[in-house]
Formats: C-alpha cells, sequence, structure tokens
C-alpha cells in the first residue's frame, strides 16, 4: 500500500494511509480511531446477519500497517472496542500476541466499556486523553476545550468524517481526513462503521479516501 500522503502540520510530519489511519514519524506512531471491533458479533448477537468477514477485513489492514510503517507505538483515539464483551475480543487477543512488542494505547471513547482489568490482561494502556509533543488526543473535544488549550493542537475522531463530492449529476460520499488549524478529525478505521458528512470551509484542509487513493478536497 503505497499510495500515501506525506502532511505536514503543526510542524510535524503524518503520512496519511488509505486505510484510514496515519504515521506520526517523530513518535514512530500508527494512529487510528473508531476500529469497534466487535460490532459485527454485537449485531449478530441481536439477530442482524452481519458477515463476520468484516472484521477480518479490519485485522488484515491492521496487520498490513504494522508491516508497512514498523512503528514502535499504536495509539487508538477511542472506540477500540464496540460495546460489551464478545467473541471478538478474544479474536483479537489473538491476534495481538504477534504485536505484543509494540507500545498499544487506547486513549478512551464512549464505546470502550469494557473492564479495566481486560484491557490490562490484552498490555493496553487505556486513558482519557494524551498529550504528547502539544497535540492532545482525545475521541471527541469539544469547542470549549479546543478554546481553553490554544497552545495544543487536537488530533480527534468519534464522528467518522466524510465528505460529498459532486460528479455531474450524480454525487459519491468518502470518508476523510479533516483538518482545520487546531484540529484534525480522523476517518474511522473499521470497515462496519457509518459516516457523518461534513462540509469543508475554505479554511479547511480536507484529504478523502477513495478504495486505495487519497484525493485532496477542491471546494468548487
Amino acid at each position: 500500500m503505497n499510495n500515501t500522503i506525506i502532511h505536514h502540520w503543526c510542524g510535524e510530519t503524518f503520512i496519511l494511509s488509505p486505510l484510514k489511519c496515519i504515521f506520526w514519524e517523530k513518535e514512530k506512531a500508527l494512529i487510528l480511531s473508531d476500529v469497534h471491533f466487535g460490532k459485527t458479533n454485537h449485531f449478530r448477537k441481536h439477530g442482524i446477519a452481519i458477515s463476520s468477514n468484516i472484521a477480518n477485513i479490519d485485522f488484515v489492514n491492521l496487520e498490513l500497517l504494522i508491516n508497512q510503517f514498523d512503528p514502535q507505538k499504536i495509539i487508538v483515539i477511542g472506540d477500540l472496542f464496540h460495546s460489551q464483551y464478545n467473541k471478538e475480543v478474544e479474536i483479537f487477543a489473538e491476534w495481538k500476541k504477534a504485536f505484543n512488542s509494540l507500545e498499544w494505547i487506547l486513549v478512551k471513547g464512549n464505546h470502550d466499556i469494557l473492564h479495566p482489568k481486560i484491557f490490562e490482561t490484552l498490555n493496553i494502556k487505556i486513558v482519557e486523553n494524551l498529550v504528547l509533543n502539544n497535540i492532545y488526543f482525545i475521541h471527541e473535544a469539544s469547542k470549549n476545550l479546543i478554546e481553553e488549550h490554544p497552545n495544543y493542537q487536537f488530533i480527534t475522531g468519534h464522528i467518522h468524517p466524510a465528505v460529498k463530492l459532486k460528479l455531474g449529476v450524480h454525487s459519491v460520499t468518502l470518508p476523510c481526513f479533516f483538518f482545520n488549524n487546531q484540529q484534525l478529525i480522523l476517518p474511522a478505521f473499521g470497515k462496519f462503521t457509518g459516516v457523518h458528512i461534513l462540509k469543508p470551509k475554505k479554511t479547511n484542509q480536507v484529504f478523502c479516501i477513495a478504495n486505495d487513493s487519497i484525493i485532496a478536497y477542491q471546494k468548487s
């Protein structure tokens, strides 16, 4: 997967991947959000037929990214798991054994409701927020929080950002990396997630994900 884009933001260099994550070169950190492992199993448990292959795709993609970037740490900005304990947590635990040498940090999201001892068993550090080199990681940042910390840049998730592109009389909705002066909102990493359409302003930098490519959004 070489269709990446190098993007400089707040004095740092990030590599944007069409697999919906970023790599922070200085920190050797792979950063992603809203994986929602366990969501397919959660739906099947409630009688909704969802293919387990969707979750398998997320495991494959995450392994591809680890092999590509060779990170020292993985930072998940919320919603690593979708809900209560189910079989996918056990699948994740078995899968993760190959990558236990990495430092895993989970910035807690609203869906991360598993007991803290489970994360301890998985060797995942779970925190409410994280600050590295004046970058503030939090699952969802309120306007007030951002305004209270003008010297921080924020990397968040939660809303699963996307934009709608017009193609003649038709349109297409694409997940995206959504930048403004003080915040980067990451796309949802998980395959089985919805999107929230945002309307970029001229001050925003937006990079859309179309299959295995990244496209810079041009406001018409």
